[in-house]
């Protein structure tokens, strides 16, 4: 079977879920060890901290990314600015669209 490999530009931006469906956050960045050359992704947690999740607890890959466990998160820094939300639902048809989204994907109406 064929290696699969995914590139960081594919990754980036991505939410996060861990294994209690709970939303950890977006990933900001790929990171590695360079002694044990453990990779990770680098999460913008949704407290404004961040985190590292190595790759080894990732199960899927696909319009979010799931976590093969829960991600207990740190509190904000001190002083950090409000909290984006992790995704905007739109007011007409309930779907979830990405946080820079303008519009809804699924039915084209103005996100606020």
């Amino acid at each position: 079977m064929a290696k699969k490999f995914l590139s960081r530009e594919r990754m980036i931006g991505k939410q996060v879920i861990d294994s209690k469906g709970t939303i950890v956050g977006n990933v900001k960045d790929i990171s590695v060890n360079l002694e044990s050359k453990e990779i990770a992704l680098l999460i913008a947690a949704r407290t404004g901290a961040e985190v590292d999740v190595p790759s080894d607890d990732v199960l899927q890959v696909g319009d979010v990314i799931l976590l093969g466990k829960e991600i207990k998160l740190p509190p904000p820094p001190e002083g950090a600015p409000p909290v984006l939300p992790a995704v905007l639902k739109c007011a007409k048809c309930g779907h979830l669209n990405a946080p820079d989204s303008r519009f809804c994907i699924k039915c084209g109406t103005e996100l606020k």
